[in-house]
């Protein structure tokens, strides 16, 4: 993180306590389970996409939302499946 200091005024304590911590939350958010999240997620996006012959790069906010309903109808299906067999057994 390219860190770039506009005042001549050493930051508070509080400040650099609050700075170390920001670049902890980016370094988390880069874990390497998340990265494999969001490959897993743009290969189905990028799937869906060329399954009905959508551009994904660059993508549509209305391409976004078909895939978001895509996602939420799979979602609600598998749930019923899961509560289906629970029920059966």
């Amino acid at each position: 993180m390219h860190e770039t200091r506009l005042s001549l005024v050493a930051p508070s304590r509080d400040l650099e306590n609050l700075i170390e911590k920001t670049k902890a939350y980016i370094r988390g958010a880069k874990a390497p389970a998340t990265l494999l999240a969001y490959k897993s997620d743009f290969r189905d996006f990028s799937c869906l996409c060329r399954e009905h012959n959508l551009s994904f790069l660059p993508s549509t906010p209305e391409t976004v939302a078909l895939y978001i309903t895509d996602c939420a109808g799979r979602l609600a299906s598998a749930m019923r499946g899961a509560s289906t067999t629970s029920s059966i057994t």
